[in-house]
Formats: C-alpha cells, structure tokens, sequence
C-alpha cells in the first residue's frame, strides 16, 4: 500500500498523472515546437549562434568542439560527439563539466565549446564554459532557460523549447537536447561543406520526422497500431508518406499541422490508457521490479542512451544499472552476469553486430534473462531475437537521430518500474543541487538521516 506522502506526490495537482509520466508523454509536443524554432521551408535550417545583433559565427572556419556538461546532459554531450563526427568530420572531445580544469584544456580559438544545461544553473558547466573561454574558445550554451547565468556567459546559445519541467528526472528536456544537437550538426556540416545536395535533404527530411518517430515509439511501447501504419506509407500526414507535408516548399508546416495531432495525443492522456492496457513493458516491469541489477548494452550512437537509461533506472526505479558499450561487456563485466542480472541490449541491422550474437550466447549460457530492443522487419536479426525474453520494437530511423527514440522505451520503462516499486516518480532523490557539484545516482532509496533528508532540489 502507498503512503499517504507517495499516494500525493505520484499524482500531479487536480488528481492528475505523475509529472515525470506527463513529460515522457509531452515529447512529440516539445519535439515540435523546438522544431518549428530551427526549421524553414525548402530545406532551409535557421539557427543563428552568436548573440550579436548583426552576422554570425563562421562555422567553416571551427576545426574542432568541445563539449561539456553534468548528468543526463552529459550523454546529450557525448550523443553530439557521434553526431559531429559523423555528419560534419570535426574532432569533437566530450568531459564531465565536474572533471574541467582537472587537465590542460587543449581549446583555442578555432574551436566550439559548447556548454550544455537544463536549467544553465549548474555551477560545474558555468565554471567549464568560462574556462574555455579563457581560452579564446567560442562559447555556446544550449540550455532551456533563456535567462539562466550559463547563456548570459556564453557568447551565442541554443534554446531548446521543452517548456516547463516539474519532474526532478529529466525526460523531455534530454529529448529536445538531443534535437538542438543534432541540428548544431547539420549546421555544422552546412558551414562545412560536408553533405552532397542530396544528403542533406534525406538528412533534413529524416530530422523532420522525428516527432512522429517519438510519438511511434511512445505508441509501441504502449501496445499502439500505429508503426505499421508509416512502414507500409498508409499513415496519414506523415512526411515521405504522401502527405503534403513530404513537399520540400511545406517544410516545416508540419509542425502547425501535422504536429498538432502529437501534441493533441500527449494532452489527452491517451499514450497512459494504452500503457495500462496490454502493454508489452509490462512483462520486463515484473521481471526487473525482482532484480536488484541490471546492464544496458548498446554501441555508437545508441551508447549514451543505454548510459541514460541506466541513470533512469537508477534515479527512478532504484536499481542498480549500468551501461555499457556492447563490445567492452565481454572485457571484464561478463562475469557478473547470470540469471539475477537482467540484460537490455539495442542492436539494429545498419550497425556492425558482430559482437552481438557472441555475447548473447555467452549470457544465455549464464541463464540471464535476455531483452532485445530493437526494429522490426527486413533488417531485424531474427536469429538475435529469437534469443530474446522480450522484444521492444522502435521504427527504422537513421542512425544519427536513433538516440530521440531509443531512449523512449527506457523513460517509459523507470516510470513504469518506479510506480511498480511504490517509489516517488516525480521526486526520487537522486540530485543534489548545483551549488555544490553534484549531478545523479546518489540516490540511497531516499533514506532520510536524522530526520533531514539527504538530498536538496535542482
């Protein structure tokens, strides 16, 4: 039974669903609107950095970032380092802010440091920022304060439009991060030259999307119809679908139109109705509630969200996580593995898997329970998940947007776990605040000592 403190704190005002639950469900929403802020028609990308009033920072001319921050933002960060790399070629170093200043900082002035913060409050990023700028460096700050200190410091900022967040576990503000990064770098690669005509209207194109892609993959994990529907082009006002939001000229009107239906589902509540209701976490939620452990295995660009997912559980659900890369697992961690430490593995066709089936097999023969996420049709590996326990399925995305969606099923599956737990979603204890440096997992299921409870708010 619920205390009367956790009855009252898992339920938002006016009896209501918990916060953390709401901000899960309000991404396809938030998604769009930062959306609507960068992109134009005719596959025009508008994002202005610098502050001052007249011209811009010359992107062509930056040979390499750094970029640092705190928490869940730190695996926005190293998320970008991939996305840098990949799209615009530019050597990209990712630091825990609490570690800046530790080393000598290798940044000059033909280098974008970027600073990246929720609430731009964190002393730790504030501090890394101005280190950096010491150094002649050009500083960003992407936050969704515009009024916070870390873009009143910084020489140009990125806003991500995620709204107001009330849950201390951050959800929708991570999602919108990855967005604004992800545009940073077509916008780097713009500047550099790096994308052919072509490319970057597929990339632009597949970017474009990426509120329904979340909307999907908040849907299938709640049992919904809808995946199917864009895999065989019969979904409605979707682009690439034939809608008329496919039409370069109509970019982005989608976010007035088509966005509206995503916002109009999250408002609604439907996304929790379907949750209750068949859902396939439901299953791996009364598998994990009996575990005290488990890993999160994935590689590329899907690493940093097995990292955050683990933050989740931990934060949340009070479970001891961790992440790891799926080729370093067999490097030591395999040995704590057996049939009491679940294991959550991404594997997706256009990535090299040749360690995925050894290292299944290998926990199999330990009798650890097995689930796969991953996509489903032509390119699944059917051999992979015919090993599996439990199968959650994300639509076919590119690999440098995959992080907005992967990391869906693992929000949905902490809350889930949280509530399973009778644990207090919406306030689990596991930050303490900026002021005196420190970002996560200390969270010691909440216990109070003397009286006084150990952690303070953000």
């Amino acid at each position: 039974m619920k205390s009367d403190r956790q009855e009252t704190s898992n339920m938002s005002k006016n009896g209501q669903e918990p916060y953390f639950l709401q901000e899960i469900q309000e991404q396809p929403k938030v998604i769009s609107n930062t959306l609507s802020q960068y992109l134009k028609p005719n596959y025009q990308l508008s994002m202005k950095i610098s502050k001052q009033p007249v011209g811009d920072i010359d992107l062509s001319k930056i040979k390499k970032a750094y970029i640092t921050a705190c928490g869940t933002s730190y695996h926005a960060a190293l998320s970008a380092r991939y996305i840098f790399e990949e799209l615009a070629s530019i050597p990209t170093l990712v630091e825990p802010a609490s570690e800046c200043g530790r080393h000598q900082l290798l940044v000059d002035k033909d280098t974008l440091a970027i600073a990246i913060s929720q609430s731009g409050c964190s002393q730790d990023t504030l501090a890394a920022l101005q280190l950096a700028a010491s150094r002649d460096a050009f500083t960003l700050a992407v936050s969704n304060d515009p009024e916070s200190p870390l873009v009143a410091a910084a020489e140009g900022h990125l806003l991500t439009l995620a709204g107001k967040t009330q849950s201390k576990s951050s959800t929708k503000a991570f999602t919108t991060q990855l967005l604004v990064l992800s545009l940073l770098g077509l916008r780097l690669a713009q500047a550099r030259n790096c994308l052919t005509k072509e490319r970057w209207k597929s990339e632009f194109e597949a970017v474009s999307r990426i509120h329904e892609y979340t909307r999907f993959a908040l849907d299938k994990a709640a049992k919904g119809p809808t995946l199917s529907s864009i895999e065989n082009g019969t979904a409605q006002n979707v682009p690439g679908n034939g809608s008329a939001a496919s039409s370069p000229e109509n970019w982005p009107h989608l976010v007035a139109a088509d966005l509206g239906a995503a916002a109009k589902m999250a408002d609604t509540g439907a996304i929790r109705s379907l949750i209750e209701n068949a859902s396939p976490l439901a299953p791996i939620v009364e598998l994990l509630k009996n575990h005290s452990s488990c890993f999160i295995l994935a590689k590329g660009h899907l690493w940093p969200m097995a990292l955050e997912g683990a933050l989740k559980l931990k934060e949340v659900a009070k479970i001891h996580a961790e992440g790891y890369l799926v080729g370093e697992f067999g490097h030591g961690p395999l040995a704590l593995a057996n049939e009491t430490t679940p294991v959550i593995i991404f594997s997706f066709g256009d990535e090299d898997n040749h360690n995925d089936m050894p290292l299944a097999s290998a926990l199999k023969e330990r009798k650890c329970p097995l689930i796969l996420i991953s996509e489903e049709g032509p390119n699944e590996d059917k051999a992979l998940r015919s090993m599996a326990d439990h199968f959650l399925p994300l639509p076919i995305v590119p690999s440098w947007i995959r992080p907005m969606v992967a990391v869906i099923p693992l929000q949905l599956l902490a809350f889930e776990l949280g509530i399973a737990k009778n644990m207090d979603v919406d306030n689990p204890g596991g930050t303490l605040s900026s002021e005196i440096h420190s970002h996560g997992p200390v969270a010691f299921n909440g216990k109070k000592a003397n009286g006084h409870s150990l952690f303070v708010s953000k």
